[in-house]
């Protein structure tokens, strides 16, 4: 009779013992899920309001850039009603207005490139994070989301945006300096002639 209790037991043990591995294996599973859906959700959380601030920057750079050109449209008014009653008096007033104007210029432009050089470099650096977490799931087993993908699909598309107002700033602001520096051999011929 004992041994038939014993083979009772051994079968009995047999059968359990893979369900308790299981259910504590399953167990352990879940909780590094949540653990890692809670990183997501930090790492979403803290990305939004990177963006926001970048969004914030980006809006007061704007403002300024506005702000400066209607002032620059302002006093560009004011030198052509100064201009059509004296043209000996008003073109040393043109002079300094234009270059007060260009320094605005290239301060706004500055600052504007500035902030999508910041934006640029963020972008860059959430590609990366966002990738390096991409590849931590990955090696964990968990596949990634069509979000998650969809996320970095967009970074890069916003990185390649970012470079390409880059390079046009670039080209924009090298016509500029071409231009100003055409129109001052222009205002002052006699210049090019003197350093010879």
């Amino acid at each position: 009779m004992s041994t038939t209790w014993a083979i009772v037991f051994a079968i009995f043990a047999s059968i359990t013992a893979p369900l308790i591995i299981v259910y504590f294996t399953n167990r352990q599973r879940r909780s590094e899920l949540l653990l890692a859906a809670k990183i997501r959700k930090d790492e979403k959380e803290e990305d939004h309001r990177r963006e926001d601030e970048v969004a914030a920057k980006a809006a007061q750079a704007a403002a300024l850039l506005l702000e400066a050109q209607q002032e620059t449209i302002r006093k560009t008014d004011e030198v052509a009603k100064v201009a059509r009653v004296s043209t000996a008096q008003t073109s040393a007033q043109l002079t300094a207005v234009l270059d007060q104007g260009q320094a605005i210029h290239t301060l706004v432009n500055q600052r504007l490139t500035n902030v999508t050089e910041k934006a640029l470099d963020y972008s860059v650096n959430l590609l990366a994070v966002l990738e390096e977490q991409m590849q931590a799931q990955r090696d964990l087993g968990i596949t990634p989301t069509p979000s998650a993908l969809q996320r970095i699909e967009a970074t890069k598309q916003g990185v390649a945006e970012l470079k390409d107002t880059l390079a046009t700033r670039a080209v924009q602001q090298a016509a500029v300096d071409d231009h100003a520096a055409a129109a001052a051999a222009a205002a002052d011929p006699g210049a090019d002639m003197g350093g010879e």
